[in-house]
């Protein structure tokens, strides 16, 4: 299953425990992260996921004030690709899996369109993006290391 081209992310093999905030959340853990791992694996914290709903909720309202918003054929592939991820290509074994996570197909469609958007929004300032998540990057960099120092790690 493919991602549409249209979302363009990077897709690199990285250190899983790195891009997990520790944990392996995957047992495939040579393979590469994708977006969906990004935007749909857990993040720890309660604090993690009201920013992940924030993030979807201002990619929705950015895409749409752009008139970039997703379309149905790529809503429709990144959910292919989630179930595929999953194992899931089975719709009443979808269905079932929605029902144990008590999510209704409503709620499941909804969570779809908001990571297109998100993607949809990314792709769109990908070239504005590179310069800020290096910064972004030596930011973090730099606050681990002085919290390294400040617990006597190094």
């Amino acid at each position: 299953m493919q991602i549409p081209a249209r979302f363009d992310a990077p897709r690199a093999t990285v250190d899983r425990a790195t891009q997990t905030g520790g944990a392996n959340t995957s047992d495939a853990s040579d393979r590469p992260i994708t977006d969906l791992d990004i935007l749909a694996r857990p993040g720890g914290s309660s604090g993690v996921a009201v920013k992940k709903v924030l993030l979807a909720m201002l990619a929705c309202a950015e895409a749409k004030r752009l008139g970039i918003a997703p379309e149905e054929p790529e809503v429709q592939a990144l959910t292919e690709t989630f179930w595929h991820e999953l194992g899931l290509e089975d719709p009443v074994a979808a269905q079932d899996w929605l029902a144990q996570s008590g999510l209704t197909t409503e709620e499941f469609e909804a969570s779809m369109a908001d990571f297109a958007a998100v993607l949809v929004v990314e792709a769109h300032f990908k070239e504005q993006l590179a310069g800020a998540v290096q910064r972004h990057r030596r930011l973090m960099a730099a606050r681990e290391h002085r919290m390294d120092e400040l617990a006597g790690n190094l």
